[in-house]
């Protein structure tokens, strides 16, 4: 599908050191607009907010090394307008409608977002093949506490540690986000685990990840591991050997479930944000 997206962003940087940040703070506002007199195919409009602060304490007189706290929000939605609609996953689209794609929809998990989910992996999923399908709207924040480099035979005073907290998820609806930011836990869980109403598997919930980070300094950034435990990952439903009936569309398939894995690791270079 061909979407046009005129788009705008805001940057305000008061960031001490772009690479290994102390303090400061660090701010980005990016916005689009899709519709049909740019050529596009799908109408919705589009805004990402994210917002960081870096907050240093115990810092050494001698060296200036010491403890960094480090926080991370960023909240995005989705609007849709003329025929393009939303809708939860798995329900039919109405004659003469669209929906927003794949690719422009929000995305979560990773090293450098939620890290309680392998890339891209949280939000709603098809009821059939249990792929993650993205959402309309994202809720993320981060902590971070780093502590001070150390200093090891042969590797000098290159290796740092950190301890996170990650809590999220990406919902199909700006609505779904709203009425979901006070629930902890994966509502009936039981229904994703049948085959009787696949469709109803609920995904409306903000999952939680704890855990701990290794940083090695290199000349362009600390190269990064990640440990990530989750403590609620969801249950979805998983089809296999999925047959779409040619009378009326409908899929069809061996049943089963799935649960997203507590334990998940990332590698990458350069801080998570």
């Amino acid at each position: 599908m061909r979407v046009g997206e005129p788009g705008l962003s805001y940057i305000r940087n008061r960031r001490d050191n772009d690479l290994e940040t102390n303090h400061g703070s660090y701010t980005t506002v990016e916005g689009g607009v899709a519709a049909s007199y740019f050529g596009s195919e799908a109408d919705f409009s589009r805004l990402l907010i994210k917002n960081s602060t870096y907050y240093p304490f115990l810092r050494k007189r001698r060296t200036g090394t010491g403890f960094v706290f480090a926080r991370s929000t960023s909240v995005g939605v989705e609007i849709p307008f003329g025929n393009t609609v939303l809708l939860e996953p798995g329900a039919s689209v109405p004659t003469g409608h669209t929906l927003i794609p794949l690719p422009e929809r929000f995305y979560m998990g990773g090293g450098s977002s939620h890290r309680g989910f392998g890339l891209n992996q949280a939000g709603p999923r098809d009821p059939f093949t249990g792929f993650p399908i993205g959402g309309s709207a994202l809720f993320l924040n981060n902590l971070e506490l780093r502590f001070p480099a150390i200093t090891l035979p042969y590797l000098h005073d290159n290796i740092g540690f950190t301890i996170f907290h990650d809590v999220g998820n990406v919902f199909a609806t700006p609505q779904d986000m709203t009425r979901s930011l006070g629930v902890w836990h994966q509502p009936h869980p039981e229904v994703c685990k049948t085959d009787e109403q696949p469709k109803d598997c609920n995904y409306n919930y903000l999952s939680h990840a704890i855990g701990l980070g290794v940083r090695y300094q290199t000349p362009i950034g600390p190269l990064r591991l990640d440990f990530g435990y989750n403590l609620n990952p969801p249950f979805f439903p998983s089809f296999t050997n999925i047959v779409t009936n040619s009378e009326n569309g409908v899929p069809t398939g061996q049943f089963g479930f799935q649960r997203a894995g507590h334990f998940n690791f990332s590698f990458s270079i350069g801080q998570a944000f």
